[in-house]
């Protein structure tokens, strides 16, 4: 293969259709300006133009919505095998990756959850009305202070009752009383919260792994965690040893997976 077939192959891979759109909508406008004295002419290429306009960003959403659905897809499964290798397939987990709002660069949002019997990890992450500025609630404050380390919170036993949960984020965490109803009963049994800030080599924070943990008990030591859960209708209580190491050891191919859909992000955006 010579050096224009690699040429012609490289352009014929980054082409696409939207990029069509825009070649016709840009001579749309270059005639439009030309023959634009014309209102019969004028009207047609105007249409024509609008018409090319919206559908090339119809495009780009979809586009960007299917990015999304692939990231979230496999952080989705990468949460699983951990909740499958570390959390020996415990239902007491819930796996979150925060990321920045779009245009809201302070706040982060659930993009992707999982949970063990749940719903693919977009719409569990769409269900939630989570929301955190820096240094708010445990997940603001490890995302603001602990990047690339873990950061664990142990809670106490709220009783099942919502008035107690809320009264100790308030006043033990910081948090805002107008938020106080986003927080979701899920999180009244939640006993610890495990927290990993991923960044890239240019120590720019990619996102943040969330881990619930609903139990009976859970005790952290250096580099260990036991979890002595509670009983269900379908499993005794059972107690399970987390390694820090091996659940670290995971949680970088998580980070992997985000700096490589980073790094196409940017090479499209200056391409």
């Amino acid at each position: 293969m010579t050096w224009i077939d690699w040429q012609v192959q490289r352009i014929i891979r980054r082409f696409v259709l939207r990029d069509l759109l825009s070649l016709f909508a840009l001579a749309t406008a270059i005639v439009l300006g030309v023959q634009g004295k014309d209102p019969k002419i004028a009207i047609q290429l105007l249409v024509l133009y609008l018409a090319l306009s919206v559908y090339r960003f119809w495009l780009t959403t979809r586009a960007r919505e299917s990015t999304h659905l692939a990231l979230a897809t496999v952080v989705g499964g990468l949460f699983q095998q951990i909740n499958a290798t570390i959390f020996a397939n415990s239902s007491c987990t819930r796996f979150t990756l925060f990321r920045e709002a779009e245009g809201w660069r302070s706040c982060i949002i659930p993009f992707a959850r999982y949970r063990h019997g749940g719903k693919d990890p977009i719409k569990e992450a769409e269900a939630s009305k989570s929301w955190y500025l820096p240094d708010e609630g445990i997940t603001g404050k490890a995302w603001e202070h602990h990047q690339g380390t873990f950061h664990y919170q142990v809670l106490p036993d709220f009783e099942g009752r919502r008035g107690v949960m809320s009264a100790y984020n308030q006043h033990q965490l910081g948090f805002p009383e107008k938020k106080l109803r986003s927080i979701s009963n899920h999180m009244i049994d939640v006993r610890a919260i495990i927290s990993y800030t991923f960044i890239n080599s240019r120590d720019q924070r990619l996102g943040l792994m969330s881990i619930d943990i609903s139990a009976r008990e859970v005790v952290f030591d250096n580099r260990n965690a036991i979890i002595e859960t509670r009983p269900t209708e379908t499993s005794p209580a059972q107690t399970i040893t987390i390694d820090f190491d091996q659940l670290e050891l995971m949680s970088r191919t998580i980070g992997n997976v985000l700096e490589s859909f980073d790094i196409a992000r940017r090479r499209m955006s200056y391409d």
